[in-house]
């Protein structure tokens, strides 16, 4: 008799697709296969449970920030924070749920083979043209880099500036993305910005599209902006779907290069074009009716109005 297949919670189903920010999918702790097989099932389940609370929580905290003379409440959402143990924990154990669960691993080995024959192109182009600008690398911000061991392994061919919140390791910037100095020359620039899995951690639909708005300023003429989100957020949300997602995109002037949609993970490579943004309006808006589905989304106001609001810690 074949045993029937057993039904997984939507709340367990929402806890794997939160294994989120920069970090949880870039890393390599070290465990060997052996012991990542002998791992005690209750310990990852912790883990799961850890970093679900500190995504409800940290939703809720931005909620609350909209809301006029409510100092209790942020205080109170933010003490359980803290008594998680912070970003910190929460990164910790992003990494060690990340190792755990196949699927997760290196998503820059998806973007690795296109940025070698970029940067082959660029390099190229730049000696026929007897150039004195000698690219030997590719200028890579990588956001959310816990440790930024992503992209340690080729260093051949890129040059890489790494930053995280809460940074783990003396080769990662400590910094605030939406509070790095925005670019004054191409000197400052990036050929490559990569957002992978970090627009799904900030709280807020207005601030993830500003990332996205801001992300035009970082990047060179004809830059790559890389993004990774747990494909629940663009195959499941009700107020977001892949076509509304390039759509978005097209209107801050970058153009879809290619795109994968993993078992779990959806991959996302755009280049800079030369026009000027558009100043269009994303709403928040149902795409997807019926239940079941998650409230991922992105706002996006004028391009005008979006560059003047950083948000405030």
């Amino acid at each position: 008799m074949k045993k029937s297949k057993k039904c997984v919670p939507v709340a367990e189903k929402v806890q794997l697709w939160q294994l989120q920010l920069a970090g949880n999918k870039k890393l390599n702790s070290g465990v060997s296969k052996k012991a990542r097989k002998n791992e005690n099932p209750n310990s990852l389940k912790q883990t799961q449970q850890l970093i679900s609370t500190f995504h409800t929580l940290n939703k809720q905290l931005e909620l609350v920030k909209t809301i006029p003379n409510n100092k209790v409440e942020q205080l109170e959402i933010q003490s359980k924070l803290d008594a998680l143990g912070g970003l910190h924990a929460y990164q910790r154990a992003s990494l060690r749920g990340g190792d755990m669960r196949k699927g997760w691993g290196a998503t820059g080995k998806w973007i690795l083979p296109y940025l070698k024959t970029e940067h082959l192109k660029i390099f190229n182009q730049l000696q026929n043209l007897n150039s004195n600008n000698k690219v030997n690398k590719l200028r890579l911000l990588d956001v959310g880099a816990i440790t930024g061991e992503t992209y340690e392994r080729h260093a051949s061919f890129l040059n890489v500036t790494s930053i995280d919140l809460n940074s783990q390791s003396p080769k990662v910037i400590q910094q605030d993305f939406f509070k790095r100095p925005i670019p004054t020359n191409d000197d400052e620039r990036f050929h490559v910005l990569c957002l992978s899995l970090v627009i799904n951690f900030v709280g807020d639909p207005a601030a993830r599209g500003l990332m996205l708005s801001l992300s035009r300023s970082f990047l060179l003429s004809s830059g790559l902006l890389y993004i990774v989100l747990p494909l629940p957020c663009i195959t499941n949300s009700r107020y977001m779907t892949h076509v509304y997602f390039i759509s978005l995109l097209e209107s801050l002037s970058f153009e879809l290069v290619k795109h994968h949609h993993a078992r779990k993970l959806a991959y996302y490579l755009f280049k800079k074009s030369d026009s000027s943004a558009i100043s269009a309006l994303f709403p928040k808006k149902i795409l997807r009716d019926g239940g079941g589905h998650n409230n991922f989304a992105i706002t996006l106001q004028s391009t005008i109005e979006s560059s003047q609001q950083i948000p405030q810690s």
